[in-house]
């Protein structure tokens, strides 16, 4: 997905100990998760709006792991 490494974001969640850093983690994951669709889409939200779903989680799950 070509995320930047640096984004405030990101380091953010890294830097929150505990449940509260794992959800910010997932809240990332899950926006990066939509953009890489969107780009997916061409940029056509309004066409065909981009979701998360139960597909999704196991790779938002491993992407967040790798953030730590």
């Amino acid at each position: 997905m070509g995320e930047p490494k640096d984004a405030k974001s990101a380091s953010l969640a890294r830097r929150i100990p505990g449940r509260a850093g794992w959800e910010l983690r997932l809240v990332v994951q899950g926006g990066l998760r939509i953009l890489h669709k969107l780009e997916a889409n061409g940029f056509d939200a309004l066409q065909r709006r981009p979701k998360i779903t139960a597909w999704d989680a196991g790779p938002m799950l491993w992407a967040a792991l790798r953030m730590s």
